[in-house]
């Protein structure tokens, strides 16, 4: 928990994040990504790897069919 008494989890992978977020999200919650934006790579280590947030958002939706209809 948090000092304001919130429940809070730190997941460090980001692909894991997005998916765990998106898992707990509920009917009429909202999920914003934010910090990534229009890269389409994360920069670990000094390494450049692929990654893009809406990669993993169609890849989790077509993985397990989206909520929305």
């Amino acid at each position: 928990m948090d000092p304001g008494g919130h429940r809070i989890r730190l997941v460090l992978d980001r692909f894991t994040a997005v998916e765990t977020a998106l898992a707990l999200a509920r009917s009429g919650d909202a999920v914003l990504l934010a910090g990534k934006g229009h890269e389409e790579c994360q920069i670990i280590d000094g390494r450049r790897i692929p990654y893009s947030d809406r990669w993993a958002v169609q890849a989790l939706l077509e993985r397990h069919g989206d909520p929305s209809g």
